[in-house]
């Protein structure tokens, strides 16, 4: 269950924060090129980090699937390294997923899109 206090939204924010950081420098695996780390909730005990990811509009389940894949295999490296800047005593155990509202919002995006289209080709 997340945390609604202001604690939590602060260790969030900032293992956000940290999360963006190594994405961008400290891992070299293709399979995370382009992944966002779009927003993370911690649990009240701060024991747990849900990372909610995307990849953009354009992405497939593929990618998807290849991302969380690359993101699994490097959960460690990256607890490593967000680790020293989060200042915690135990940092937050790392669960990623999509953030299916992104990609529920995309798809509509594409269907109006598709409808206008369609009404000016009429």
């Amino acid at each position: 269950m997340p945390s609604s206090g202001w604690r939590g939204v602060r260790v969030a924010d900032r293992v956000r924060e940290e999360l963006v950081q190594v994405l961008a420098r400290g891992v070299s695996d293709p399979r995370l090129e382009g992944l966002r780390v779009l927003r993370v909730e911690v649990s009240g005990d701060l024991q747990i980090a849900w990372v909610y990811l995307g990849l953009g509009h354009l992405d497939t389940e593929n990618q998807r699937a290849e991302a969380l894949r690359g993101v699994e295999s490097a959960k460690g490296r990256i607890r490593k390294l967000i680790s020293p800047r989060l200042g915690m005593r135990r940092v937050p155990d790392l669960r990623f997923a999509f953030d299916e509202a992104m990609v529920e919002e995309a798809r509509m995006m594409a269907l109006l899109e598709d409808a206008k289209r369609e009404e000016a080709s009429s």
